[in-house]
């Protein structure tokens, strides 16, 4: 899971655990609030077509979202 997406599933309540043996990552949502997650997740995208201004087109814009949240 990206970076950026971690920090957004906690800040709406989910939580990211590790396994100390195997080291793999487990994720919880008991208490995710699903639509927090999604509007962090939109606002994020739109701050990134925002910083692109007027010096692209929505391909642009499309680029920088798959970039960011690869």
């Amino acid at each position: 899971m990206n970076d950026i997406i971690k920090k957004f599933f906690v800040q709406a309540g989910g939580s990211i655990r590790i396994d100390e043996v195997t080291k793999d990552e487990w994720t919880y949502c008991d208490n995710l609030d699903v639509e927090k997650f999604a509007k962090l997740v939109q606002t994020e995208c739109m701050d990134i077509c925002e910083n692109i201004g007027k010096s692209g087109d929505g391909h642009y814009c499309v680029d920088a979202i798959f970039k960011r949240f690869r």
